[in-house]
């Protein structure tokens, strides 16, 4: 994640005016040219807060930008600015219980089933209608890099070398 972004989210979680914030990324600069990628597309509100979220899956980058493949298989455009979440989330301490109880709920409701993924992003989205949770986006204008392929490792260690380079993130990243 861009230390931009970082920034703003601690920004926003210490002004204390939002349940959360999420930090957002320009679709186009968050695809793996070896493959499709997942991406939740968010929608923003005038005043910057999370009012959707749609988990797309299976988006590549087409010749003319992003695209993914419609139920019919046709191929829909997307918008490379499309706002997208790659979970850099920051929560209040008081949405933990919400959180904690929605959690357990969605566990009871699919006992024995052998598989299923509890989804952050669908469970803040909840916690909006059901606590009424607030959520803040911050949009970062920056590339972020992600491992979804192997091909894609040679970018990601040069990108954590150039941001260690830099100053953005410590050197040596483990210890």
């Amino acid at each position: 994640y861009s230390p931009a972004g970082i920034r703003g989210l601690a920004r926003i979680l210490a002004r204390g005016d939002a349940s959360a914030v999420l930090v957002t990324y320009p679709l186009a600069r968050t695809l793996s040219p070896h493959g499709p990628v997942n991406r939740a597309v968010c929608g923003i509100g005038r005043w910057q807060e999370l009012t959707a979220i749609d988990e797309t899956v299976g988006i590549v980058a087409g010749s003319d930008g992003p695209e993914v493949r419609a139920a019919d298989g046709a191929l829909r455009r997307l918008d490379a600015a499309a706002p997208v979440s790659l979970n850099l989330w920051g929560f209040q301490p008081n949405l933990y219980a919400g959180f904690i109880a929605d959690v357990d709920a969605w566990i009871r409701a699919r006992i024995g089933e052998t598989a299923g993924e509890c989804q952050l992003p669908v469970q803040v989205m909840a916690g909006t209608r059901t606590h009424g949770w607030s959520t803040r986006t911050v949009q970062v204008d920056a590339d972020w890099t992600g491992l979804s392929y192997l091909a894609d490792r040679p970018a990601v260690q040069e990108r954590l070398a150039r941001a260690t380079a830099s100053g953005d993130y410590p050197s040596p990243l483990w210890g």
